[in-house]
């Protein structure tokens, strides 16, 4: 049977079961998916958005787009999230024509570059997805290897205000240069080029203090 991509706000009716369905997959209070799905129905701004993949009147998947995911980093949004594919619907293509869906729907409201916090890379790299990871406080390549991302593309960055700012522009500017590159996107980010700026401030900023010391006879 065939599915269809749609947007809450163009069917505001299925509010209230969106939130039920939602609420069902991930635990999050229903009250949480009902607020921003009001937010969203009430169209004063680009986020928060909903979508569902429906199957006549059943919801089979959807994801939305929120200001942040539950994470500490606020300079990197919006967020996608609660992305889910009812289990025997899996397979057939549901979580990419939702993803491309949402892509092609956020760059029309003006917003290019949409994050995405999640252990499955792989799944997601199959829709055109690239990963960075940048790392505060740990071993920043060995943890990105763990979720299969490749040195290159992780970094440790010094987790204060001007460190932060540093990697918002670093990752700002390489993002932009990648979607005006004409070339292989996997190719760009495999480049450690990119985060040359921020590895600098964090070596100066850890480099060790070498004393000197004399017998004084």
């Amino acid at each position: 049977m065939e599915y269809k991509v749609i947007r809450l706000v163009d069917r505001p009716e299925l509010k209230e079961c969106a939130a039920q369905w939602f609420h069902g997959k991930w635990g999050i209070p229903l009250e949480a998916y009902a607020e921003s799905m009001a937010a969203c129905l009430a169209m004063k701004s680009a986020v928060p958005q909903w979508y569902l993949a429906m199957e006549e009147d059943q919801i089979i998947g959807g994801l939305g787009v929120i200001e942040n995911d539950f994470h500490d980093r606020k300079d990197l949004s919006p967020n996608v999230c609660a992305v889910y594919t009812e289990e025997a619907k899996r397979g057939r293509g549901v979580a990419g024509a939702l993803l491309d869906k949402v892509c092609t729907d956020m760059k029309e409201r003006g917003i290019d570059t949409l994050y995405l916090v999640t252990d499955h890379t792989s799944f997601y790299e199959r829709y055109g997805w690239e990963f960075l990871f940048l790392g505060a406080n740990i071993d920043a390549i060995e943890t990105a290897g763990q979720f299969g991302i490749q040195p290159s593309r992780a970094v440790n960055y010094e987790c204060d205000s001007s460190g932060t700012q540093l990697n918002f522009q670093v990752v700002s500017e390489t993002v932009s240069a990648a979607r005006a590159c004409t070339c292989n996107l996997s190719e760009y980010f495999d480049d450690p080029a990119w985060k040359k700026a921020i590895e600098k401030d964090y070596k100066k900023r850890h480099r060790k203090q070498h004393r000197g010391t004399a017998k004084i006879r």
